[in-house]
């Protein structure tokens, strides 16, 4: 019974066969997939690299221009040129290393943030916040204290900076002055992120409460509640 299928090779003087035009070109293609693959893990090779330094969990980054900024539980902050981490690529490349570690927040960084491409700010388990002017040498600003928890979310523009956290309220701080001009509440549980409008002029902010509020940033008042938006099966139990 004929078992080839239809594939049938030349018979050569010693009996064998050799490769019929169907199993040259299956092994051909064969070849051509390796090498592609092959020379696909080079190429990722040479255009990733690890940039270590931390020593806990990174909670955020900000980018300006050519540097690079990250927050960590470790309770650091820390500079990285993005100009010589293109130069660290290949797989024969040694981690690069922090240019400059700002003097962070001991009990561990939550969040981070850039506002108005000057001042950087990192939110804290000690429920400070804390705000570096980028402009000035990275000089630290005095810590700004109001929250009575974690503070879980920064965001800022126009010189105004927010901050909201476990203790379900957002503090409202001018960089300038560094002094707090006021709260705003409204979220039943923990306040879990915060984004400014490009004109300033509303602040939005998402809780553990599965509730979305819209806030006039000059009145401080909330005017709008997309409330139940996201709400799902499960009652929220509380912040994690």
């Amino acid at each position: 019974m004929d078992m080839s299928h239809g594939d049938h090779s030349p018979e050569r003087r010693d009996g064998s066969r050799s490769p019929s035009p169907r199993r040259k070109a299956l092994r051909e293609e064969f070849e051509r997939e390796t090498e592609f693959f092959r020379r696909g893990e080079e190429e990722q090779r040479s255009q990733f690299c690890v940039a270590q330094g931390h020593l806990q969990a990174v909670r955020g980054i900000c980018v300006l221009g050519d540097m690079a900024y990250t927050g960590s539980m470790d309770g650091t902050v820390k500079a990285w040129d993005l100009s010589s981490l293109m130069y660290a690529a290949g797989p024969h490349a040694t981690a690069p290393k922090p240019v400059r570690t700002l003097p962070g927040n001991p009990s561990g960084i939550s969040c981070l943030t850039l506002m108005d491409e000057r001042y950087l700010s990192a939110g804290g388990w000690d429920a400070d916040v804390r705000v570096w002017d980028l402009a000035n040498d990275a000089r630290a600003l005095k810590p700004f204290k109001g929250h009575s928890e974690f503070v879980r979310a920064v965001a800022g523009r126009n010189g105004l900076l927010f901050s909201g956290g476990n203790d379900r309220t957002i503090r409202v701080w001018d960089v300038a002055s560094e002094e707090c001009l006021g709260m705003m509440a409204g979220h039943t549980l923990a306040v879990l992120c915060l984004a400014v409008a490009s004109d300033g002029r509303r602040l939005f902010s998402g809780g553990y409460d599965f509730l979305v509020k819209v806030w006039d940033v000059e009145s401080r008042q909330c005017v709008a509640d997309l409330g139940g938006t996201h709400a799902g099966r499960h009652r929220a139990r509380g912040p994690a």
